[in-house]
């Protein structure tokens, strides 16, 4: 992730949901953390989770966002 944000540096203020340490792949047994939802300033995350589902190789994201 700290890669990630320092290709997007230069497009603004990026937050990364669900945050960092979060893993999402493999789905059945996660180690690594490949999912994100960028949410721009100013909108705010209000809550982020990666939900526990086995439907697919990765595990998904769900991210509730406040617009201003």
């Amino acid at each position: 992730t700290a890669g990630l944000r320092a290709q997007l540096a230069h497009f603004g203020d990026y937050a990364l949901a669900p945050g960092e340490g979060r893993k999402t792949f493999p789905s059945v047994l996660p180690t690594r953390a490949l999912d994100v939802v960028l949410v721009p300033a100013p909108a705010r995350v209000e809550r982020a989770e990666v939900v526990r589902s086995w439907l697919s190789d990765h595990r998904p994201v769900v991210v509730d966002i406040a617009l201003p």
